[in-house]
Formats: C-alpha cells, sequence, structure tokens
C-alpha cells in the first residue's frame, strides 16, 4: 500500500463537528429572511464545501429570495457564527490524538477549506489543535476553488510535497474531487454529514474510505 508523506484535511465536518452551527447560520438567514426555516436540510449539504458566496447566491436564486443580494446573506450568516461561538463544535472523536500522532511520525499536515482562513485558525486554536498544521488555505487564498485542484495544489506547495505524495482527507465529494484533480490521494470520513460513499464514481471516487480518524495513521 502506498504511504503518504503529507496529510491534507478539509475543516468543516472532517476535523470539526460544525455541522449544527453551519445548520444553525442558515436557519438564522431563512428566519430573518422569510420569518421561519424554509431551507431543506439536505439542499444545504450540497453545499458544504463550497464557498459560502456561493452557497448563498445559488440559495437566493433557488428561493427567489428578493430584497437581499448574496452579500446581505454572507452577512447575516456570518454574523450568527460570529455572535454564536459558544456553538461551535468540537473536533470528531480520535481527531487531536491522530493529529499528534502523525505530527510525531514527521508527516507534514495541512488545512484546505472552503471557510475564510482567519475564522478556521481561530478555530483550530480554540481546540488546541493550530500547532499540528504547517499550512492553512483558506478560502481567500485561491480565485478558484473546490472542487478544482488549485487549493490541494497551494497546500502541497507550501508544504514543499509532491501531490502524487500527499493524501486530502474530507466530508464532501467536492474535497474528494479536489484531491483527485490535483493528483492526490484522496479519503472520504464515515461520519460525513454531507457525504456518503455510494454512488460516488470517477473523479468523485475516493481512494480510502476513513472508519475511524485512527485508521490513518495506516496510510502513512
Amino acid at each position: 500500500m502506498k504511504k503518504y508523506k503529507a496529510v491534507l484535511f478539509d475543516f468543516d465536518g472532517t476535523l470539526i463537528d460544525t455541522n449544527d452551527f453551519i445548520i444553525g447560520s442558515w436557519r438564522a438567514v431563512s428566519e430573518e429572511i422569510f420569518g421561519e426555516m424554509k431551507f431543506d436540510l439536505d439542499y444545504l449539504a450540497s453545499f458544504f464545501g463550497t464557498p459560502l458566496e456561493y452557497a448563498a447566491e445559488e440559495t437566493r436564486k433557488d428561493y427567489g429570495i428578493e430584497g437581499y443580494d448574496y452579500k446581505d446573506i454572507c452577512r447575516i450568516y456570518r454574523d450568527y457564527q460570529k455572535n454564536n461561538q459558544d456553538k461551535f463544535g468540537k473536533p470528531f472523536d480520535g481527531i487531536p490524538e491522530l493529529l499528534f500522532a502523525l505530527k510525531e511520525k514527521g508527516i507534514k499536515l495541512g488545512v484546505v477549506t472552503s471557510r475564510l482562513r482567519k475564522t478556521t485558525i481561530d478555530a483550530l486554536e480554540r481546540n488546541g489543535i493550530a500547532s499540528c498544521f504547517d499550512a492553512v488555505i483558506g478560502e481567500e487564498d485561491t480565485d478558484i476553488h473546490k472542487p478544482l485542484p488549485e487549493p490541494c495544489l497551494l497546500c502541497c506547495e507550501r508544504l514543499g510535497v509532491d501531490p502524487a505524495d500527499v493524501l486530502m482527507v474530507g466530508d464532501s465529494r467536492y474535497d474528494i474531487e479536489c484531491g483527485n484533480n490535483a493528483g492526490c490521494g484522496s479519503a472520504l470520513v464515515s461520519w460525513s454529514f454531507a457525504q456518503k460513499a455510494e454512488g460516488l464514481e470517477g473523479v468523485s471516487k475516493p481512494d480510502h474510505l476513513i472508519e475511524k480518524a485512527g485508521d490513518i495513521l495506516d496510510l502513512v
């Protein structure tokens, strides 16, 4: 089995259980606009892994929202998150132990996320795992986003590793496609709220399925 020299992680739904926090943010958007929660959860989950601006514009169009542009939606969403940090979420089971074990093995680690870099780093610091990561790539670091390869490629460049020696770990098809398109290995986590492995084919098919966090140690 191929052994990887570096591991890149998506953030939301992969490292940190922010699913309820994200749904709460969209609920705040819907309640301000409609006075009630109108967004379908499966619909919202289809945007997990994409930049907020894209999700906001698609939601605005699909739900026929008038009087609000995507910037207004992003503002409501981010205001909720700023004012409700106590609801943010914690690392998934085994994640902190995994990260420190990988660092002890000399594996380079990065985060490749569609959320803003500052909020990502702040959350990593609050959870005591920021020191594990050698690079963090956020939404503002690339003009082109997942599922295209640029975010993964930039992280590989900053880590000084060949993409072929890198494993991209995520919870959505956007993460898997980003890693595969970059020439990295790819792994889908079993605790994903956004994506199940069934039906993923071609560029969306992961090389590995991760049942529990510690399984990644077997791949490096």
